[in-house]
């Protein structure tokens, strides 16, 4: 399982890179940026919460918007690309736009090539009902509960945006989780990616 995962991840990554993702409105260089800062968002808040889900939950937290590489081919191919980006650049439900166009949402997409893969079925599941998770069953409920955490805090079409933010630690709250915790970890990234956009400014454009 742990060579699938990782045949998994690095097929993902080259995935991430090499896609045409119009259709939401970034690049593949972004959408995979903003994969990697969902699973970050989940390492260092659950490192605080249940360090016994960590690696699962950082595994699927940055593997479930794969759905999204399918469903930005099939909105192309259907020459949609441009009504569905005017309805994903505005909308704070993403999964909501893809279930009127294509009838699934990314999440769900994901979780059927895991299962194709061979995945564990708790795993698949958590993923599947990461857009749904008050549907999930019990066992995965929180894991599903966390991942559409994350994915509200940095959605694809608003990453990080004060709306985001409230409306991400909302939902923690709502679910139970002290969620200062999590306004914590925010702040760290967010701390971070601000020093990070600082020091590339400085650097000379011959460098």
């Amino acid at each position: 399982m742990q060579l699938t995962r990782s045949i998994a991840l690095g097929n993902a990554v080259r995935k991430l890179l090499n896609t045409d993702m119009t259709p939401y409105g970034v690049t593949s260089e972004k959408f995979a940026e903003i994969s990697a800062l969902q699973a970050n968002l989940m390492l260092n808040w659950y490192m605080q919460v249940d360090k016994e889900k960590v690696d699962r939950l950082y595994l699927a937290a940055f593997l479930q918007e794969m759905g999204k590489i399918l469903i930005s081919s099939d909105i192309k191919q259907e020459d949609e690309d441009v009504s569905f980006y005017s309805e994903v650049e505005l909308s704070r439900d993403i999964s909501q736009v893809e279930k009127a166009y294509v009838e699934v949402t990314s999440s769900e997409v994901t979780a059927e090539i895991f299962a194709h893969w061979g995945f564990d079925k708790e795993f698949v599941e958590m993923i599947k009902y990461a857009d749904n998770p008050a549907s999930a069953p019990e066992a995965v409920r929180e894991c599903a509960t966390a991942l559409n955490i994350v994915k509200t805090i940095i959605p694809i079409n608003d990453p990080f945006s004060e709306q985001s933010i409230n409306f991400g630690l909302r939902k923690a709250r709502d679910a139970g989780y002290e969620y200062t915790i999590l306004e914590d970890v925010v702040d760290d990234m967010l701390d971070v990616l601000e020093a990070e956009a600082m020091a590339n400014e400085n650097v000379p454009e011959n460098e």
